[in-house]
């Protein structure tokens, strides 16, 4: 079959509006993918911003806490002087207290020494006066015994 004149230039037409749909349809896409990228563009930097924006405030939070943090352990060690402190205070009062008990613990002791001294010493004198009278005792009972034994044996006399 052949084409006509008018069927050429229909088939022309049609190709020809064919063509510029898809042109048009190809510059829309294009647009279309222009715009994408654009508003991926905009949505990495828009990223980037939010993300700038949350690193920011997570730093100025962590830098809060730690001021917290730094005023609590600077709390933490304020209390701990002040116990430090009061136990250092007890422990003198009481480093005063056994040292009292502890001089009245050796002044007792001392005193107990000295009269168990003294008794001791008592004891010996009474010892020592009860062993010379024994001792002047004997010698009385030693004198008896010489003057009973003269009296009782003879001398013997002499043998020239």
């Amino acid at each position: 079959m052949a084409m006509t004149g008018d069927t050429k230039a229909i088939i022309g037409t049609i190709l020809t509006t064919g063509i510029g749909i898809a042109a048009l349809g190809i510059g829309l896409l294009g647009n279309r993918i222009g715009s994408v990228e654009v508003e991926v563009r905009e949505l990495r930097e828009g990223t980037r911003s939010e993300f700038r924006s949350m690193r920011d405030e997570f730093g100025s939070e962590i830098g809060s806490l730690r001021s917290e943090i730094g005023s609590e352990i600077g709390s933490v060690r304020s209390e701990i002087g002040t116990e430090i402190g009061s136990v250092r205070s007890e422990i003198g009062s009481l480093r005063g207290e056994f040292r009292s008990e502890i001089q009245g613990v050796r002044s007792d002791l001392g005193s107990r020494i000295d009269r168990l001294r003294d008794e001791m010493r008592e004891g010996y004198h009474r010892l020592d006066g009860r062993m010379r009278t024994i001792e002047q005792g004997f010698a009385r009972i030693d004198q008896r015994l010489d003057t009973l034994e003269r009296a009782v044996i003879p001398a013997a006399e002499p043998s020239d």
